[in-house]
């Protein structure tokens, strides 16, 4: 898709810049901004869920409307069902955190900017970006409170949705993977050499996992760490471990409402429980991510800018 991209923009600029002297650049950006999970636990409009990124990127101008960079960035990602809209996903009561490294390369589009010195460039100016990246990731949660450790431990090794316990369950899934960022960004020239943008980013992989939930819930009994079983299922779980916050009235208005017995809230016979092939998640898809980042650009000129000479006479 780069290339496509790179080789038609290419053609083009030649045509339109052949003629005229071009100053290409370079830029170093360091960035920071919010980040917005989409998945099985949490929703994009989930204010709670809402944390953070940092990131730095070095572009180089092909022409002044296509910039070709790389960018590496740290990305947490978070969800909570204690934040739930959705009663069942309340009842659920599972979390996680994941902390994302990630490099890319990628492509900027600016429609609007012609100019072949960069020193005259548009005071404001709108980008388009699409790249490829590959990133590494190990989803977390807390350990329940019953377990007086409330430490945040790694969950894939306790296959929560039993893979690879048994061959009727999935193969465990990979901590790293592809991502295809694109986005829309606009640039502010603050003086010759440094810019200040805004940009939002939409990264599409190809995992349902980011959360460590993706299907059903398993057959616990295959498990032989007692750890993975309560991870599994937190649903009877009376305080929410990663809020620290009581769940008993919450549960016992569902019950009510779903006329289901509420003088032990938290009983494991209770069929929307967690039973063993219930839903745990959703298989309708993969899980996303949207960046947004503030970044500050230092402009370097590839090519030397002659002042004009100092006559001694």
């Amino acid at each position: 898709m780069i290339l496509f991209f790179l080789r038609s923009f290419e053609g083009l600029s030649q045509k339109k810049y052949s003629s005229k002297t071009l100053i290409k650049y370079s830029t170093l950006s360091l960035g920071i901004g919010s980040s917005h999970f989409s998945g099985d636990i949490g929703a994009l409009n989930n204010i709670e869920a809402i944390r953070w990124n940092i990131n730095c990127s070095y572009t180089y101008t092909l022409n002044p409307a296509i910039h070709l960079g790389i960018a590496a960035s740290y990305i947490r990602l978070s969800g909570d069902d204690f934040y739930a809209n959705n009663d069942l996903d309340f009842i659920r009561n599972l979390h996680f955190r994941n902390d994302l490294k990630q490099i890319s390369t990628f492509l900027e589009y600016h429609p609007l900017d012609y100019t072949t010195d960069f020193r005259k460039r548009l005071n404001l100016s709108p980008y388009l970006l699409v790249g490829i990246g590959y990133y590494i990731h190990n989803p977390q949660a807390k350990l329940p409170v019953s377990f007086g450790n409330q430490q945040w431990i790694n969950l894939e090794p306790y296959h929560t949705e039993g893979q690879g316990v048994n061959i009727i369950y999935p193969e465990p899934y990979k901590l790293s993977g592809i991502t295809i960022p694109s986005g829309i960004g606009l640039r502010y020239r603050y003086n010759k050499v440094i810019d200040c943008s805004f940009e939002v980013t939409y990264h599409s992989i190809f995992t349902d996992y980011l959360d460590d939930v993706s299907s059903i819930y398993p057959n616990t009994g295959l498990f032989s760490n007692q750890i993975g079983v309560a991870l599994s299922n937190r649903s009877r779980e009376p305080i929410a471990a990663n809020t620290g916050i009581d769940r008993n009235t919450n549960v016992i208005k569902y019950l009510n409402d779903n006329n289901l017995p509420n003088t032990n809230p938290f009983n494991s016979s209770h069929v929307a429980f967690g039973a063993i092939g219930t839903n745990r998640g959703s298989k309708n898809g993969n899980d996303a991510y949207i960046t947004t980042s503030l970044k500050i650009q230092f402009l370097i000129p590839n090519k030397k800018i002659r002042c004009p000479q100092i006559s001694n006479e």
